[in-house]
């Protein structure tokens, strides 16, 4: 038996279609940028992975693409 710690949490936004430029933020609780990534357009398929330890922090998940703002809050 092998025992693996899990030390990230990766987060994806799958799309039926390309995605257009855009980003993919991660929030604190208190409004401080933990992570984001930018989106160049060429894939359907985005992820973005946190440390654990930065879980407890994480309060909401937007992504951006020019004018339309996607927001997923977390419920604690």
């Amino acid at each position: 038996m092998q025992i693996v710690s899990v030390s990230e949490i990766t987060f994806f936004i799958v799309s039926e279609k390309i995605l257009e430029l855009g980003t993919l933020s991660i929030y604190s609780q208190g409004g401080k940028l933990i992570k984001s990534q930018f989106v160049n357009g060429n894939s359907a398929k985005l992820s973005l992975s946190i440390s654990k330890n930065e879980l407890p922090k994480l309060s909401f998940i937007r992504f951006t693409q020019g004018e339309r703002v996607y927001t997923h809050k977390f419920v604690r």
